[in-house]
């Protein structure tokens, strides 16, 4: 399963309002200024436990608030899944965690714990196992667990059926039959609590291109402090401390060889097959270099090039480390939502853009992905929905799902979304911001992106000559303008014919070096005139054909003030892309006319 939500209670900064956070499919990326709570949110997620009592610290709890820390956890069943369990697609599952342990409801989760079932049937004879040791403390805990399947997350079931063992086991001799149905309830809910994903917060290593004698010798010798790099490749590649001492000091030639040999061959093994499969590419690999005396070199062969770890690119160099972390603690083929706080920050920024290529590859089957970032090369521009945000507001950390929410504070929007680049010679192309190989254009808001993608969608135009980049409002056109024109981006403005866009092009047209009035457009291809009529106003939506408004029902409720621009606009753009709706010839002539002059004067 998935998790798609998750509303955080009083967590450090986090209070108990704008304290939700909905994941993306695949990957969802954090922005916020420097103490905005973008790392407390991540170390939030990452003291949730599935299957353990919260252990939390003191100072984890809101001090302002002063309330318990919680959460409200939603999670989705793959398809695979719902048919292999018999849970329910498009019901999520609600976990609500606390102290006090874990409820559920939703997703026919229940089911799984119904008096018919196996794992129904073994809690139902462990406990009259023990039910006459039920006035012992343990064993009371135990079993209250077994009979709350179907309400309650069985949490430390290990520790609290071992307690319970060895209280029993004080009166006189265990029962056999306690070991024998223990061993199977434990197996049947492992199998079952297998649904729920991991939790993983990366801490960046560095593997070397060498480990001296000094940092070999310190794996096995008590008081010495181990270099985390090393221990977590021998984990990852399965290699000893005696595998490790006899290929380095062990001084019997043969034996020696035959060490190295073997670890050699556990690296190919548990490494670089795994690591090309993970990284999509099968000229990768890893070896291992022993040069006779007791130190260690480690290269990587990339097409067929051997080179020293540290004169790989950066991008696979982080890459690397992070799978064999990965590996080392036997995540690899596991549902696990991964948490980055501040991934690649020290790559250049092609590196940081490889990397978002490298968490689409990681994330593409069931596994997700969230991580923080202050750069915008590490913002994927084809999915600017995935963009969260996190401010401070009165002390409080807030998020904001969509980073063009009216939720957040007008300094937050301009330092956040709009970071300065420095001249540092690198392509925009793997930001939220436009490339420099097309133009952009620059529309009033959301919603008017999503009613020009969606029929140019509809006309099968599968490319566009410009990148179209919403702003907050129309009265903040000028400053993305100013922002454009520092970065040397070509434009194109776009403005309904209303008195806000008279606002604005009055505004863009009052310095000529801002903006030139042939740079702008409005939606109706008239040109702008003092004292024209309100009748006679004209937005994006008045491009739709009066046919074709009642095939969507939430323009029809917008119409008469009942949802909001947005909610209409999102209808829209989803029943056209997904040709569950087929737009009037009217409509996709009007549409038509206005790509035409756009396009022409792009040219």
């Amino acid at each position: 399963m998935k998790i798609s939500k998750i509303t955080i209670n009083n967590f450090k900064s986090i209070g108990e309002s704008q304290n939700a956070i909905r994941l993306e499919n695949g990957v969802t990326a954090l922005i916020g200024k420097n103490e905005s709570g973008k790392s407390n949110v991540l170390d939030a997620i990452n003291a949730i436990r599935f299957k353990s009592s919260l252990q939390l610290k003191a100072d984890d709890k809101n001090r302002v608030t002063k309330h318990d820390v919680s959460y409200l956890v939603a999670l989705v069943a793959s398809e695979q899944e719902a048919k292999n369990f018999g849970l329910c697609e498009t019901e999520p599952l609600i976990l609500t965690i606390s102290q006090s342990g874990i409820t559920y409801s939703g997703c026919g989760f229940s089911k799984l714990f119904d008096e018919s079932t196996e794992i129904a049937i073994l809690a139902k004879r462990f406990c009259e196992i023990i039910d006459r040791y039920k006035g012992y403390t343990e064993t009371k805990k135990l079993h209250s667990a077994l009979t709350s399947l179907e309400n309650r997350i069985f949490l430390d079931a290990e520790t609290i059926i071992s307690a319970s063992r060895t209280e029993i086991g004080r009166s006189g001799q265990v029962p056999k039959e306690f070991d024998e149905t223990s061993k199977k309830f434990l197996s049947e809910k492992r199998r079952i609590y297998l649904l729920f994903p991991i939790l993983y917060l990366y801490k960046e290593i560095q593997l070397q291109d060498s480990y001296t004698s000094t940092q070999i010798s310190a794996m096995w010798e008590k008081g010495k402090e181990k270099d985390k790099s090393l221990e977590t490749f021998l984990k990852a590649a399965k290699i000893t401390v005696q595998q490790l001492w006899s290929a380095t000091f062990e001084l019997n030639a043969g034996q020696k060889d035959e060490a190295q040999d073997i670890i050699k061959s556990l690296v190919e093994e548990n490494i670089n097959k795994s690591f090309r499969k993970f990284y999509g590419q099968n000229s990768i690999s890893v070896k291992v270099m022993f040069d006779g005396g007791n130190t260690i070199k480690i290269n990587v062969i990339s097409s067929d090039v051997r080179l020293r770890l540290t004169e790989q690119s950066n991008g696979l160099r982080w890459y690397l480390n992070f799978f064999l972390d990965m590996l080392a603690r036997n995540l690899e083929d596991k549902a696990v939502l991964f948490l980055l706080d501040e991934p690649g920050v020290y790559l250049h920024v092609d590196a940081q853009a490889e990397l978002l290529r490298l968490f689409e590859h990681l994330t593409k089957d069931k596994c997700s992905l969230i991580y923080t970032t202050h750069s915008p090369f590490m913002l994927n521009s084809n999915y600017p929905a995935n963009i969260r945000v996190v401010q401070k507001i009165n002390g409080l950390t807030a998020i904001a799902n969509k980073y063009y929410s009216d939720e957040i504070d007008g300094s937050s929007k301009l330092e956040t979304l709009s970071p300065l680049l420095k001249g540092i010679g690198a392509s925009l192309s793997n930001t939220i911001f436009p490339l420099f190989d097309k133009p952009c254009l620059i529309v009033e808001g959301i919603t008017d992106k999503l009613y020009i993608e969606a029929v140019l969608k509809a006309i099968k135009c599968e490319e566009p000559h410009f990148y179209i980049m919403p702003s907050i409002s129309a009265s903040k056109i000028n400053q993305l303008v100013s922002i454009f024109l520092g970065w040397g981006i070509t434009f194109k403005v776009l403005l309904d014919y209303d008195k806000a866009g008279f606002d604005e092009y009055k505004r863009l047209t009052h310095d000529p070096a801002l903006c030139s009035d042939e740079l702008i457009h409005f939606v109706n291809l008239e040109n702008y005139q003092d004292g024209i009529a309100k009748d006679d106003y004209r937005t994006i939506e008045s491009l739709i054909a009066e046919s074709d408004i009642p095939k969507f029902e939430m323009l029809l409720r917008c119409k008469s003030g009942e949802v909001s621009k947005t909610i209409a606009a999102n209808e829209f753009y989803s029943k056209v892309v997904n040709s569950d709706v087929e737009l009037s010839q009217d409509t996709l002539s009007s549409f038509s006319k206005l790509f035409a002059a756009l396009f022409s004067s792009s040219d």
